[in-house]
């Protein structure tokens, strides 16, 4: 339980900084630009972009793993691979990630 505690606000974080950041970056922009034109659209639509271009990864990794790891959606038994493949998609494959961001 402590382990999911941790995970949450590790995960929550992740989730809200960067909306953090892009409101102080909107603040600081608006500030320093005398009458000119706000640039929040164009930041917080950056953002959702790469969320978007980040989820669309994600299926795309996912689909590519589990069909080279052998995994067969409704089977009774799961093949010792597809368990090595589910194992990568939940440890390996986010850590990667987690350690190039």
């Amino acid at each position: 339980a402590t382990c999911f505690l941790w995970n949450g606000c590790a995960l929550g974080g992740m989730v809200s900084l960067p909306d953090l950041i892009i409101a102080e970056e909107v603040n600081r922009n608006e500030q320093q630009s005398k009458g000119g034109s706000s640039q929040a659209g164009a930041m917080y639509g950056s953002k959702q972009l790469v969320y978007r271009m980040a989820s669309s990864a994600q299926g795309m990794v996912t689909g590519v793993v589990l069909s080279l790891s052998g995994y067969k959606g409704g089977a009774a038994l799961v093949t010792t691979t597809a368990k090595y493949g589910i194992g990568t998609l939940a440890g390996f494959i986010p850590s990667v990630c987690y350690v190039c961001a």
